[in-house]
Order: C-alpha cells, then structure tokens, then sequence
C-alpha cells in the first residue's frame, strides 16, 4: 500500500504515475497533506508530523508489508521531519520525480510535469 500523504490527490494523478504506484505498491490511500502553520516553531511541527505518522501507521495496520511506502510531498519542514521519524520506524517514504514541461498558450506560461519514478528518501 502507497499512503499519498499529499495535497494531490491520487485520482488527479497522471495515468503514468498512477500505473506506476499500483504496480510497485498494489494500492494507494489518500492522506491530505496538513496545513503547516508558518508561524510554528521546529518542536510544533514534530508533534504534527508524530500526529501524522501514528495516523500512517494505524493505516498500514499491525504489520509492515514489503511493499508499503509512504508517498510524501509538501512542506519542506514537515518532510523532513515527516520522513526523519518514518525512517526511525523502519517505514520507507517515497517521492514522485518529473520532468518540468513548459508550453505557452496565448503567450502565457503554462507548467507541466511529466511523472518518471518513485524515489526512495
């Protein structure tokens, strides 16, 4: 199982990335990634990542399967910390790399991203 501990939900996914996620992790379940306070300090922050990753944990059940990952991006801060306390639990965390597409519609840029692999952190 892929938890997608994100703000874009797996149905908005490209059909690559969604593909890709299916085969690698079998299922994917939707977390929506916290508001992040910039206001907080470091200590809060950890507490809302513990919150999160007890959330993930209850999630993935009483045992860990091989092929359980936790896909995380957003705020730089909460990653980090998100993914220094998973790792302490042996729980591996994922994110999704592209290559930046930039096409112009009417001389306005628009941005794209073209899904390439899951990345272990």
């Amino acid at each position: 199982m892929l938890l997608n501990l994100s703000n874009h939900p797996f149905e908005n996914w490209e059909t690559a990335q969604k593909e890709a996620a299916l085969k690698q992790f079998g299922s994917v379940v939707d977390i929506p990634f916290p508001a992040v306070d910039p206001a907080i300090n470091t200590e809060a922050v950890i507490r809302l990542c513990t919150e999160y990753l007890s959330q993930c944990i209850s999630k993935f059940g009483k045992l860990l399967q091989p092929m359980d990952a936790i896909h995380i991006t957003g705020e730089h801060c909460f990653v980090f910390q998100f993914v220094t306390l998973a790792k302490a639990h042996c729980i591996p965390c994922v994110c999704a790399t592209t290559n930046r597409l930039v096409t112009y519609k009417d001389n306005i840029k628009v941005p794209g991203f073209q899904f390439i692999q899951f990345r272990n952190y």
